[in-house]
């Protein structure tokens, strides 16, 4: 089951746990729906507006 696939790649990330790879999973949806890395990134608000330049935390 793909679900079950992409559930396990996430606990391989240092600092995923079960609770938290679930969030992540459910909170997210399809990530096939983001286009590009950074997509994602923005979609997480971890990008910040510095001078009208979008860049990483």
């Amino acid at each position: 089951m793909e679900l079950k696939n992409n559930y396990n790649y996430l606990l391989t990330i240092p600092g995923v746990g079960k609770i938290l790879g679930l969030t992540i999973m459910l909170e997210t949806g399809p990530i096939s729906r983001f286009a590009r890395v950074g997509n994602y990134v923005s979609y997480c608000r971890k990008v910040s507006q510095v001078n009208g330049l979008a860049t990483t935390r």
